[in-house]
């Protein structure tokens, strides 16, 4: 029961708003709504769980939401919260997330779980964030910003080129001198 609290409370730390359907109490599941997208979580106790009863709930859903035009099916979710007990979890995982059935799933027995699905990850990857070569305080100190904006074109569009930090750092450091030069010249 604590990783369904947990999934739901993500889910409205992230902005998705409980939906109600007249149809999800029948099926056990509770729904959300952010945008576009559509998620779904069910409980689930039994120790014995197998993929097809997911599969199942899932295809349910999905029937359901095909009579609704309110909902873009493509765009929905399956978020089955397993008890602790489960002794399948990990073949769970295989049979059910790779399954293309219905709508995605996904299933959660821990709170890392929830890190798996894309508009849920709270890991904040570095990896997905860009790396800024320079310093941020560059361009106030730089001041013509529009030859940056040229050698980056220049670089990436005309020549496809990689451009690297090294790169990027040596053309800052020549167009600051370039710059402290004509400073210079200007008060002579």
């Amino acid at each position: 029961m604590k990783i369904y609290n947990l999934t739901k409370e993500r889910l409205m730390k992230f902005d998705f708003k409980p939906v109600e359907f007249n149809w999800c109490a029948d099926i056990g599941v509770v729904a959300f709504q952010r945008d576009n997208i559509s998620v779904f979580v069910k409980l689930y106790e039994d120790i014995k769980l197998s993929n097809e009863i997911i599969v199942k709930d899932v295809i349910k859903i999905r029937r359901n939401l095909e009579k609704s035009l309110e909902v873009n099916i493509w765009n929905c979710y399956m978020l089955a919260c397993l008890s602790p007990l489960s002794i399948s979890y990990m073949e769970l995982i295989m049979k059910v997330e790779k399954d293309t059935t219905a709508i995605r799933k996904y299933i959660i027995q821990q709170e890392k779980d929830l890190d798996r699905v894309p508009f849920l990850d709270n890991t904040g990857s570095e990896n997905a964030r860009p790396e800024l070569p320079f310093h941020k305080d560059s361009f106030t100190e730089l001041g013509n910003i529009q030859e940056i904006v040229d050698f980056v074109h220049e670089y990436t569009f005309e020549k496809g080129e990689k451009l690297t930090s090294h790169k990027v750092n040596k053309v800052l450091k020549e167009i600051h001198l370039k710059e402290l030069i004509e400073h210079e010249d200007q008060k002579d």
